[in-house]
């Protein structure tokens, strides 16, 4: 840690990875305010970088969580999986368009109703 600034930098980044990179824990932990935390991460390139290798480590720490919960069937973590990491083959809700013009766009959204509410509605 002889990169940074002063030792209570590196003495904060220990809390900090035992607080698996939450700001407002390990700052309360340490004693310092938020501010302190991000004024240290601007002024300082090595902090900074340490920091992110901290957040790092934490989804690291989420992704194992996650694939844990998959390998139990966990049916609502398989499903968050396929959505975040299988998009490319078709397991989203949304639909990503790339438009590209020189002209103005107009987009216009159109109301689906499924089928047995509009038949209860045509039979009012």
């Amino acid at each position: 840690m002889g990169g940074f600034k002063t030792n209570k930098k590196a003495d904060f980044l220990e809390v900090f990875r035992k607080c698996l990179g939450n700001i407002s824990v390990a700052c309360k932990q340490f004693g310092i305010e938020r501010q302190t935390f991000y004024n240290w991460q601007r002024e300082d390139e090595d902090f900074a970088r340490a920091c992110e290798e901290v957040k790092e480590v934490r989804k690291d720490f989420i992704e194992s969580a996650l694939d844990k919960r998959i390998m139990a069937g966990d049916t609502a973590a398989i499903i968050f999986a396929a959505k975040t990491q299988c998009r490319d083959r078709g397991y989203v809700e949304t639909i990503d368009t790339n438009v590209s013009s020189n002209q103005p766009l107009s987009i216009v959204f159109n109301e689906v109703k499924p089928k047995e509410l509009t038949a209860v509605q045509d039979a009012d």
